[in-house]
């Protein structure tokens, strides 16, 4: 489903009301909601959610940039509602308008899916991650849009867990589908039962 759509002048525009370099930004993007199925905690197929930024004009072939969104605590805030309320629409405008298709999936308890949010769930963010790469690459193969294989992971906060643990389950259980050219996952609460208990329990 259409979004909204800026062009690469538009984009550039931005980029440097940021202080942002606008070198590269050549592209204009289209952002598009996207629904898909995925695997809930139980292992019962769910639907879910997520937007995609659209870089127009690709000749060669875009690669695939998945990020993820930080902790958020409503449904108004997930990127398929409001791609601002995260600062994921700067993510999908400028890393689009630099070539790459970029992808940003809700995750499990936003958009498209009901009940609540698995909070630092290993494995329901990674497969709502890679699901999400799934449809997309099935979508670029239906309307031959372009794509070089190449895949890219990062993310912020929640996002930064939710990318490593989309980057382990990618290398310990689907090798022989995904190859990850470079994940950056930052700022990431990664050692829940050590220092997060302790950070969470003062």
């Amino acid at each position: 489903e259409f979004m909204e759509f800026l062009t690469a002048q538009q984009i550039a525009a931005a980029a440097a009301a940021l202080g942002l370099s606008a070198v590269g930004l050549i592209h204009d993007v289209a952002l598009y909601r996207i629904g898909y199925q995925t695997v809930d905690a139980f292992g019962n197929l769910t639907p879910a959610s997520g937007v995609i930024g659209v870089p127009l004009g690709i000749q060669r072939g875009a690669p695939i940039l998945s990020y993820q969104h930080g902790t958020i605590t409503s449904r108004a805030e997930a990127p398929s509602a409001d791609p601002s309320a995260t600062r994921t629409e700067d993510i999908l405008y400028l890393q689009g308008a630099s070539g790459y298709l970029v992808l940003a999936p809700d995750y499990l308890g936003f958009g498209d899916s009901a009940g609540l949010h698995p909070y630092v769930h290993a494995k329901t963010l990674a497969w709502a991650v890679i699901d999400l790469i799934r449809a997309v690459r099935s979508l670029a193969d239906a309307v031959d849009y372009p794509l070089n294989g190449q895949l890219f992971l990062t993310g912020y906060s929640e996002g930064g867990y939710a990318t490593m643990a989309a980057q382990r389950e990618i290398e310990t259980h689907h090798s022989n589908e995904f190859t990850i050219t470079a994940s950056a996952p930052m700022a990431g609460p990664y050692d829940l039962s050590g220092t997060m208990l302790d950070v969470a329990l003062t």
